[in-house]
Order: C-alpha cells, then structure tokens, then sequence
C-alpha cells in the first residue's frame, strides 16, 4: 500500500514538473529574439520630382498632371528585435512618372544655346518626368494597435537606370534676367527642350509609412518617400532651384519564410 502512495505521489510530482518545465520552454522559445522573415513583394509608385521650394514656379501658378503606373516588384528581409521592434531592407524594381501641363508664373530655366543666358518664362507649359529604378529601403518598424500594425521610418538608397525629363513652352511671355525689358511673346508651342542628358542616376531619401496585417503572411501598406537630392547633376543644373523626387506608394507583401 505505501509502494502505490509513493508511486502515485512520484507521478504528481513528475507531472507538475514537467508541466512547469514545458510552460517555461515554450516562454523561453516565444521571447527568444531575433527572427527573420524573408518574402516578397508588389504594389504601386505615384509620384515624380517636383519643385524644392514649390514657390520656385511663381505663386500662381498651376499645375494639372496625370501619374504614370507601373506595378513595381521586389523582395524584403524582416528581422524582429522585439515583440515590438522590427528592421526591414528591401529591394524593388520601379517605374514612375508623370504627364503634366502647367501654368507657370515665374518658370526660370537656362538657354540651351547658351548656358550663360538665363530665361524666365511665364505662361502654359507642358512637361514630361519618368524614371525607371533599382531602390534599396532600410527602415525600423513599430508595432502598434491591436491588428498588428506598423508605423514605419527609415531612408532609401536609389540606383536610377533611365530618366528622362522633357519641356515645352506653349503660349506665353520670356524674358532674359539680366534685360527684363527685352519680351518675347510665344503664340505657338516652341521646341521641346529635353533636359535627360543632365539628370543624375542617383537618389536618396527619406520614408515614412504604415502598414497592417491582410492574414497571417501578408500585410498592406501606404508609404510617402521624400527625395534630399537634386535630380539634376551638380555641374548642369538647368533650372535655378532644386527638383526632388516625392512619390505615395501601396504596397502588398507576402512572408515566404517567417519567423526563422
């Protein structure tokens, strides 16, 4: 009789053992940091360089543009730090650009005869930016709420393989800076002056976004990068204030491998 008391009493004791002992393993595994994603990725880029300050182009001026949409495809790695914290580098192919027509109030621009002349021109004029890239984003996530979502900062890195910018006077008045009384009015559309030759082939910038779980791999984001560089090259810049990337984008990703 005292065999099956021990015996019993042995066996209670082994089970909360394990018990404990399970119940420990599996918070020691679930804390244990970091983890890596790695997956895929698609979405959509709106956006193309625009005037640093906007007042460069004259206070009334106006503009009506239509964006270019190309569906752009890469990959990602996610590393987890934290149950909070997360560090993502991408690589994405993309396409951007736009079509626009303006009315400019002060559009300044240098002559393409003649480098040293600078020109200001106002009236209708209509524009053409697009740009096909290699963009290499490293951002810190952190999750927030309650459906696993995610505000997103960091900086990005583009390699730019084709740009081409292009502009056309349509109808309106030019006038050389250093003789304002010297006017030429434009009745008809002038040549296009393509200004490709002296864009540059590199970007950086900053990115801010957000982004929340679709299903338990996928997730949906919106995103604002904001170009620090000039697109022009530093040695042939053709109009007298800067011309900076801004682009909105949506993005769709899908986790091949998660939490390795």
């Amino acid at each position: 009789m005292k065999i099956k008391k021990m015996n019993l009493r042995h066996i209670i004791t082994a089970t909360l053992v394990l018990f404990v002992c399970s119940k420990a393993i599996g918070q020691t595994t679930e804390r244990v940091y970091p983890r890596f994603s790695l997956g895929v990725q698609t979405g959509l880029d709106i956006g193309a360089a625009v005037p640093f300050p906007l007042s460069a182009m004259g206070n009334d001026s106006k503009i009506n543009a239509v964006p270019a949409l190309f569906p752009q495809l890469g990959v990602f790695a996610t590393m987890r730090i934290s149950p909070k914290w997360t560090a993502t580098v991408e690589t994405a192919y993309k396409q951007v650009g736009i079509d626009a027509k303006a009315r400019v109030s002060e559009q300044r621009f240098t002559d393409a005869d003649d480098p040293t002349v600078q020109i200001n021109f106002r009236g209708a004029v209509e524009m053409g930016m697009h740009f096909s890239m290699l963009e290499v984003p490293v951002y810190a996530g952190y999750n927030v709420g309650k459906n696993d979502g995610r505000v997103i900062l960091g900086a990005y890195y583009s390699h730019i393989f084709k740009a081409d910018f292009s502009a056309r006077p349509l109808k309106g008045v030019l006038t050389p800076l250093d003789n304002p009384h010297d006017v030429t009015e434009v009745y008809e559309p002038m040549d296009t002056q393509y200004l490709s030759s002296s864009l540059d082939n590199w970007d950086w910038g900053l990115l801010a976004g957000y982004e929340m779980k679709i299903f338990d791999r996928a997730t949906l984001g919106a995103r604002l990068n904001v170009g620090m560089k000039d697109i022009f090259k530093s040695d042939e810049k053709m109009l007298d204030y800067k011309m900076l990337h801004m682009r909105g984008a949506v993005v769709i990703a899908y986790k091949i491998f998660k939490d390795i």
